[in-house]
């Protein structure tokens, strides 16, 4: 830019002699010019430092001042307009404000730095906000009350400082890292880290608890996921007994093709078996939910269903209560994840998804989440 400076003042109503007369023009117009046709003025038809007169006491303006395109004015009542001439609020924009950084500072003296995301309402839904997370409740029937009920029974962040073997649970268990199971910040969805395991005796182990114990009610098991190795069998999360006794959701590799695949079986009998297929590549995250939903059983990936060969279906059936430990990344008999997992979540009663959904951008909270009950 060759800025050239142009600076033209007209006065009227001065005396040496007398005081200012504020009544009468002093500034007529004052320009700065940068580029052709761009203009900063100090402008007024009539009279600028005046008790009356035009409002605009400071503007930029682009083309021309006969057909101008605002870009910023400064009134004599102190609105402050961008991109509009006639600001009748202190602040008035036409176009996008953008933060990148900061948010937006509130006078009660909060900053809000991202949007609240509404889930889409139907007639008769309660919307509620507890912790941070606003969620939707569907109306109850006649005679039910409301509880407080926290549904998430485990959710790992898989935060922490590269190489660590500590794990937090944001629902207060504890969790022992087996082998070398490790955090790793050089890999992570949401967060800044997961847990990384080699394929070879690396898992993180879990006590048993009743938390594990979905009977035959409702359930979510969701976790980021990235692939290190997609032969084999690869499990994600579980418990087993035996081979007849277990619960299991795992990767199966059969016939050069990969399947996202949910197992339970009691007494040696199948109780609930389900196959999705699943073509992705190593080094990629992807979103992963198995929900139960009544006697509906859904597989999502990325936030989508996937088509299901149901060798069992689920039905009433119950998953049974294992008297051992929960598994992430191992389970007897399947084997070892060669990979990556984050945001690891359990919820008990509550099938999170039951059709397609935006999968979550930032991590999860433990809240709580209302209820109705009999």
């Amino acid at each position: 830019m060759r800025p050239l400076f142009i600076a033209v003042l007209l006065f009227s109503g001065f005396s040496p002699a007398r005081a200012w007369d504020w009544s009468k023009p002093f500034i007529y117009e004052m320009r700065i010019a940068f580029e052709t046709d761009n203009w900063i003025n100090m402008y007024s038809t009539a009279t600028v430092l005046s008790k009356s007169g035009n409002t605009e006491a400071f503007r930029v303006v682009a083309n021309s001042t006969t057909s101008p395109t605002y870009q910023l004015v400064v009134t004599t009542q102190g609105n402050v307009g961008i991109s509009t001439g006639n600001p009748t609020q202190r602040f008035e924009v036409t176009g996008t404000i953008y933060s990148n950084s900061g948010g937006f500072k509130f006078p009660d003296g909060s900053t809000q730095t991202k949007a609240v995301a509404l889930p889409e309402l139907q007639e008769g839904d309660i919307l509620y906000y507890i912790n941070g997370a606003l969620s939707r409740l569907p109306m109850g029937s006649d005679g039910q009350s409301l509880k407080t009920v926290n549904q998430t029974k485990l959710l790992l962040h898989m935060d922490g400082t590269d190489g660590s073997t500590t794990f937090t649970d944001s629902t207060g268990k504890t969790v022992t890292a087996n082998g070398n199971a490790q955090i790793d910040t050089a890999q992570s969805k949401l967060g800044g880290a997961s847990v990384l395991f080699d394929g070879d005796g690396d898992y993180l182990s879990l006590a048993d608890s009743d938390d594990w114990n979905f009977g035959s009610g409702d359930f979510t098991v969701d976790f980021w996921v990235n692939f290190n190795a997609l032969d084999g069998y690869k499990p994600f999360i579980g418990q087993t007994i035996d081979a007849g006794n277990y619960c299991i959701f795992y990767l199966e590799h059969l016939g050069g093709n990969n399947y996202l695949r949910f197992a339970m079986g009691v007494g040696g009998v199948d109780k609930g078996n389900y196959v999705a297929p699943l073509n992705v590549a190593t080094g990629e995250w992807h979103h992963v939910a198995y929900v139960r939903s009544g006697t509906a059983f859904k597989i999502f990936l990325d936030g989508v269903s996937q088509t299901l060969t149901v060798i069992t279906a689920i039905g009433a059936n119950s998953t049974g209560d294992w008297a051992t430990t929960l598994n992430i990344g191992y389970l007897s008999n399947v084997g070892y994840l060669n990979g990556w997992l984050d945001e690891v979540r359990i919820s008990k009663g509550v099938a999170r998804w039951t059709a397609d959904f935006t999968p979550p951008t930032s991590p999860y909270t433990a809240a709580p989440s209302l209820v109705w009950s009999n």
